[in-house]
């Protein structure tokens, strides 16, 4: 091997430069973030309408069973919709961090609603796709499952960039099965990072199931203190408050490795278009 050849981006430095851009544009959060503060709203009226159902007899609540199905439905979608803008807008705004070093949330929402339509066709191919490899589950071993996963890791960047939707799953797979380990250890590192946040927590959870399943020896189960209720309230809305603002971190370090091999398949092929490599520049370049 050449030693002069560009390399991809070491996970250190990926992981480096991502701390950087998000320290510095704390920012990217609000698309995150936001769809979740406008889901509450909708969920009250549902949540009056549950419980003032519950509490009529069941001849009432079949009447309403309906409206209650149908409300869910419609919040579920709602909420879905919204995550899903918020989380391509979020890695829109990721992309510009790594090739400008600076991004706003205004822009980041631009760029989503007007790619919506190339966002809408990756989602459906990726519908399809799952759905194939949950039929090849059983057979495969769920290697299918898991294989789908990460050759499909790059999908949303490439769409939030300028690839359509068919073209970000060709060039997802192409940049995986060109760099397979890189691809492999920078998801890894970056959801066990993520998973690590939620065990932070764990002891609060198992706090909780002593209180409500009880000893073995058959007592009742008991209310929990109501100090153990507010410290475990507060640690639950602070670990939810954790993974809204790791997965911005997460953006930014996918979009990052993203940039990195799609600059040295460029690189590789001059007929390509050039991409800029994500280096320690442009997160240096934020912090200014």
């Amino acid at each position: 091997m050449n030693p002069t050849a560009p390399q991809p981006l070491s996970i250190d430095a990926l992981l480096g430069g991502s701390w950087r851009l998000f320290r510095a544009n704390p920012t990217i959060l609000v698309p995150i973030a936001v769809p979740f503060l406008l889901v509450i709203p909708l969920m009250v009226p549902f949540a009056l309408l549950l419980t003032w159902a519950v509490a009529h007899p069941k001849a009432q609540l079949d009447d309403y069973a309906a409206g209650l199905v149908l409300a869910c439905v419609l919040g579920a979608a709602v909420t879905v919709l919204l995550c899903c803008l918020g989380t391509a807008a979020a890695f829109a705004m990721a992309n510009a961090l790594w090739t400008r070093g600076a991004a706003s949330v205004g822009a980041g929402v631009s760029t989503t609603l007007r790619r919506i339509g190339h966002l809408i066709v990756a989602s459906v191919c990726f519908v399809v796709l799952e759905i194939l490899a949950l039929v090849l589950a059983i057979p495969t071993l769920t290697a299918s499952v898991w294989a789908l996963l990460l050759f499909s890791i790059y999908v949303i960047p490439a769409v939030t960039a300028d690839r359509n939707g068919i073209e970000a799953f060709r060039e997802s797979f192409a940049l995986v099965r060109r760099w397979p380990g890189q691809s492999a250890l920078t998801i890894l590192i970056l959801v066990a990072l993520q998973y690590a946040i939620s065990l932070v927590f764990a002891p609060f959870s198992l706090a909780f199931g002593l209180f409500g399943y009880g000893p073995s020896s058959g007592v009742p189960p008991q209310m929990p203190p109501v100090t153990l209720l507010v410290v475990g309230g507060a640690c639950i809305a602070l670990a939810f408050l954790l993974n809204i603002a790791y997965y911005g971190f997460f953006a930014i370090g996918l979009t990052g490795m993203y940039r990195s091999l799609r600059g040295l398949a460029e690189h590789a092929d001059p007929g390509q278009p050039g991409v800029a490599l994500p280096t320690e520049v442009a997160p240096g370049r934020a912090e200014g």
